[in-house]
């Protein structure tokens, strides 16, 4: 597989997990969708030191980061977080229809 190729599909692949990682997020925890800048500047973070990871040779390629990618996924999904609507201290906006 030529370079060009490499680095179109791994930028293809970086700029789609960063997006669902947004919108997913931002769906599953609803104080994520107010503060969605945190979960983009973890994508950088991580798109960095993966960066900084590569340019090293003859070094075997990472396991942990699809198994901490499944871990937030699991445990996003286990534990759910809801916002609790009835007390008047809480701020919540919701389209009315």
């Amino acid at each position: 597989m030529s370079s060009r190729l490499r680095l179109l599909l791994a930028s293809f692949l970086m700029l789609f997990l960063e997006l669902s990682l947004i919108r997913w997020s931002g769906a599953e925890v609803v104080h994520l969708s107010y503060f969605s800048n945190f979960v983009l500047l973890g994508s950088f973070l991580g798109i960095g030191l993966g960066f900084l990871r590569a340019s090293r040779t003859g070094r075997r390629r990472p396991l942990y980061s699809p198994v901490v990618l499944l871990a937030l996924v699991v445990f996003l999904s286990v534990f759910p977080v809801a916002v609790n609507r009835a007390d008047a201290s809480v701020i919540y906006f919701n389209l009315k229809t």
